[in-house]
């Protein structure tokens, strides 16, 4: 997985190349193999909130369930106006009331964005 971000001849699209596609198609067949061989009455998914497009580029027919999460956080719009990202959000203590503002103000000014824009990914 060393090489994510690099990209390959039809790959620039995505954020995975051919060999990182196949690990996780590998990883993803194996785990769910185990699992319906061990409780054959049981459904299994995958739930996602990133790299969704990956996985739909690869046409896996393996799942009984493909969760795929779409939220309006991912809008690059949402990032801007919340101000409020992964390294923020993990990182130290906080009250989280100057992010609530943030959110509440982007909610307000730009909401009919945010909801266009989970409809453009959900379209994929």
């Amino acid at each position: 997985m060393e090489d994510a971000g690099k990209s390959r001849s039809g790959y620039n699209e995505f954020a995975w190349n051919p060999d990182q596609m196949e690990f996780v198609r590998d990883l993803m067949s194996s785990t769910l193999n185990h699992f319906q061989k061990k409780y054959p009455g049981l459904r299994f998914t995958f739930s996602l909130t990133a790299f969704w497009e990956e996985v739909r580029a690869m046409k896996l027919n393996l799942f009984d369930v493909l969760e795929l999460h779409i939220w309006m956080s991912s809008s690059p719009r949402f990032g801007t106006r919340s101000q409020f990202d992964a390294t923020v959000k993990d990182r130290g203590d906080h009250d989280y009331s100057d992010y609530m503002s943030r959110i509440d103000q982007t909610m307000t000014s730009v909401r009919p964005m945010l909801l266009k824009d989970m409809h453009k990914q959900a379209d994929i």
